[in-house]
């Protein structure tokens, strides 16, 4: 396996170190960054209602104060109901015991029977595999119980349970002063970022690199964009699913139902288990509240049909592509940051993680976060079916063709897919890259795929003047691969298409030299010759072919096409045009215009020259039309 170029290796080691460090600088930075992130986040929440509020010709500073003091006066707002309504249901457990302790009695009566003969039978069976015959159970039993009496001596301390006041204090406050500092210190990094974010992001193209502005400018606008838009119909998702909550539990008569609700708001805020554990909790405190059955799988049921049309009708529907990851991707950014930043990490996966995509989509060195992250297609349809083929899989390759059928129409799908597959093949080929086995099994396997490409919708060609002709006109082409069989694959499928459109085309097989070629198209009666070559080596063939057919064929068109070529295409062009060519066409969709137009001026050509012997040349005739065409 040929080695790496030492520049290469040196870069993805460096890429390699410099992710390893911020890894590390990530997990040892956390008590400053968290705020940090959470600051972030909220700005891009909260920017578009700055913006909004300066537009409507408020001054930056009271605007960003007034939205900052709104959104966190909610928040402080819904954390005191939060509190109030907890220590509410902590009041309440004690007078639920006895409610508790008969569902136990109802459900033991109701499984005793089944367990108790489940216990039994396990029992005897347990008996007489593993007790018949076993000489070390009795000493066991024995040592049991000549240590059963022993005596263990349990040391006793004193300890001063006086405290001070101060130690009351600091005991009680202690676990809220983190969680108070982190929350000021966001609103302080909210309210500096939206007041300088122009500078802040003028500082971010600057260390990004200046001459990089246009790269550096998409990407802070695709992940802003995207995490903002991100954000705001996460909000406002997760609102409409938590006043449903508590609409719907209060209908149930369910104590507490804002708790619940505003727990359902929060919990959809963690990615995969936030809904279903905001589900548990009034489900089981259910059990315990009503007397009977039906109200707790209401419950249970109104949590699995909200969390069912959020997540499969209001996220696709007000989401779309706005986050950019695959569900692997999301499932590996939950993993990789509740390691990291633990249970905030969860909250934060999926916005951070769609800004790193970003950054994979602009930046080389973090390409492979995109790869592994996005929900863009790893592989090119055209690459997908060549592999497919080059494992033997027929079934698995015409599985993608036909889903890309299902949203392209055939011109489009022969061009993205099978002319791809087919170059993908033709450069193996010239490389001997391939067994004799996996060449036949993909040459025959493109043959029946351009087969199947379904008809094209077949329109009225429109008359010279722009009206609508009487009836659309029948266009006959004859196709000749320049050189070998991809050549005639690619022929074949131009064919396919010129025959779909309703009108007529003929084929001559790679097999034939080329001037039994020569001499088969001087035997039909056709408006235009289409020379197919498949590079790389498209260009050589098809000026030879070309040479050969321009003298015996002076006033028919001839068009060459080179598919998929990715040279210099002027160049090109003008050589074949100096062997012959009338026009150069490099996809089908390209060829099918082009057709369209040689055709009709051949047509026009010869019957001209049919009903008028001393009227315009052919070339002259053949002009005329392309002019009227155009």
């Amino acid at each position: 396996m040929p080695s790496l170029p030492a520049h290469v290796a040196l870069s993805r080691w460096l890429t390699l170190v410099t992710f390893a460090l911020v890894i590390v600088t990530l997990y040892l930075a956390q008590a400053m960054l968290l705020p940090l992130a959470l600051a972030i986040l909220f700005s891009f929440l909260l920017s578009p209602l700055v913006s909004r509020l300066e537009h409507w010709g408020l001054p930056r500073i009271p605007a960003v104060v007034a939205v900052v003091a709104v959104t966190f006066a909610g928040l402080a707002t819904m954390i005191v109901v939060f509190s109030a309504q907890l220590v509410q249901v902590t009041y309440e457990l004690p007078e639920y015991q006895s409610r508790f302790r008969e569902k136990v009695r109802q459900v033991r009566t109701a499984t005793e029977p089944f367990l108790g003969r489940l216990a039994t039978s396990v029992g005897e069976f347990s008996d007489q595999v593993f007790t018949d015959n076993d000489p070390a159970a009795a000493p066991a039993d024995v040592t049991a119980k000549s240590t059963a009496g022993g005596e263990r001596i349990v040391p006793v301390r004193v300890v001063d349970t006086a405290t001070s006041p101060l130690a009351i204090v600091r005991d009680w406050l202690g676990p809220i002063l983190s969680p108070l500092a982190t929350f000021g210190i966001v609103t302080i990094f909210v309210v500096f970022i939206l007041i300088e974010r122009e500078d802040l992001r003028n500082r971010t193209i600057v260390l990004m690199g200046e001459k990089n502005l246009r790269e550096t400018t998409r990407l802070l606008d695709d992940a802003s964009h995207r995490v903002s838009r991100y954000l705001r119909m996460q909000v406002l998702i997760n609102a409409a699913f938590g006043a449903t909550v508590t609409v719907g539990l209060l209908a149930l008569q369910m104590p507490n139902a804002a708790l619940w609700g505003l727990l359902a708001f929060v919990a959809r805020f963690v990615p995969f288990v936030g809904p279903w554990v905001a589900a548990l909790l009034p489900t089981a405190l259910s059990l315990v509240v009503f007397d009977n059955w039906s109200a707790s799988i209401a419950i249970a049921g109104m949590y699995i049909a909200l969390e069912l049309i959020a997540s499969n009708v209001l996220e696709p529907w007000l989401y779309g592509a706005s986050t950019g990851l695959s569900s692997v991707g999301i499932i590996l950014s939950a993993f990789f940051w509740t390691w990291l930043w633990g249970g905030v990490g969860l909250v934060l996966a999926t916005p951070l993680t769609v800004c790193l995509t970003a950054w994979g989509r602009y930046v080389p060195q973090l390409h492979f976060l995109n790869i592994l992250l996005s929900d863009q297609p790893a592989l090119p349809p055209g690459h997908k079916v060549y592999q497919r083929l080059l494992a033997l899989d027929f079934d698995e390759a015409s599985n993608v063709v036909e889903e890309y059928q299902k949203t392209h129409d055939p011109i489009t799908v022969a061009d993205d897919v099978l002319l791809a597959t087919l170059q993908l093949f033709e450069q193996d080929r010239h490389e001997n890259a391939l067994e004799p086995d996996a060449h036949a099994f993909v040459m025959r396997s493109l043959r029946e795929l351009a087969d199947d490409l379904p008809d094209v919708a077949a329109v009225a060609e429109s008359a010279a003047d722009g009206e609508k002709a009487a009836a659309p006109s029948i266009y006959r082409i004859l196709c000749l691969p320049a050189h070998d069989e991809a050549d005639e694959i690619a022929a074949q499928m131009v064919c396919r298409l010129w025959r779909g459109l309703g009108h007529v085309a003929e084929l001559v097989p790679a097999t034939a030299l080329v001037n039994e070629r020569v001499e088969f198209a001087d035997s039909q009666d056709f408006d235009v010759i289409c020379v197919s070559a498949v590079p790389p080596s498209a260009l050589l063939h098809a000026r030879y072919l070309c040479k050969k057919l321009r003298p015996r064929f002076p006033d028919h068109k001839i068009l060459a096409g080179l598919w998929n070529e990715t040279g210099d295409l002027s160049r090109q062009q003008t050589k074949l045009q100096q062997a012959g060519a009338d026009q150069v066409a490099t996809t089908f969709a390209q060829a099918m215009e082009q057709l369209r137009l040689l055709a009709a001026a051949g047509n026009l050509n010869r019957t001209n020259r049919e009903a008028a012997p001393g009227g315009p040349t052919g070339a002259e005739s053949a002009q005329m039309a392309l002019a009227k065409s155009g």
